[in-house]
């Protein structure tokens, strides 16, 4: 299970790993979502999202070193 990147649904995945358990390939399982890319971890987006709306996730969930270093001294 997977959670949708913008609202959290959660989706089906099968996912393939190797023995020392990184991702080789991963599919969804469910016709209502769908993947953004894939690279140490699966991203799903439901499809009635609108471009914005992933963007603005897709901003929110990939912070840049700079953010990332801001959040963690608050």
């Amino acid at each position: 299970m997977h959670g949708c990147i913008v609202c959290g649904r959660l989706h089906n995945l099968l996912v393939v790993t190797s023995s020392a358990g990184k991702m080789i390939d991963c599919t969804v399982m469910d016709s209502s979502c769908h993947m953004l890319f894939s690279n140490d971890h699966p991203l799903i987006v439901c499809n009635k999202h609108r471009e914005g709306e992933i963007k603005t996730a897709l901003d929110r969930h990939h912070t840049g070193p700079e953010l990332a270093q801001d959040l963690q001294d608050d």
